[in-house]
């Protein structure tokens, strides 16, 4: 699946979809951003030196994130149902350079 967007990105959706190793967990929510292409530009004084970005549908970290620079590549976010009360919320920013990443 997958085959016509970005390898990068395939590769978030490929990791964010994993079933566990039994091949049992329930994806029910899965998702992948090119960071680049979710940026807004904007003149407006409030935002100066920041990055400023659209909103997901789904809450993920970057909202947390301040940028003065452009440092998140691709942003995945999942959600998966391990057995009936259990759930893992994943979460995956790659960065451009390995300083961002730290």
């Amino acid at each position: 699946m997958y085959l016509t967007i970005k390898p990068a990105l395939k590769g978030i959706m490929d990791r964010m979809e994993a079933r566990g190793a039994d091949n049992r967990d329930k994806v029910l929510f899965s998702s992948a951003t090119d960071m680049d292409a979710n940026r807004v530009e904007t003149k407006l004084p409030e935002f100066k030196d920041r990055i400023v970005r659209r909103p997901r549908q789904l809450w993920d970290v970057s909202l947390l994130v301040m940028e003065t620079r452009p440092r998140i590549r691709m942003l995945g976010v999942g959600l998966v149902q391990r057995d009936t009360q259990k759930f893992q919320y994943r979460n995956e920013l790659t960065c451009g350079q390995e300083i961002d990443a730290k």
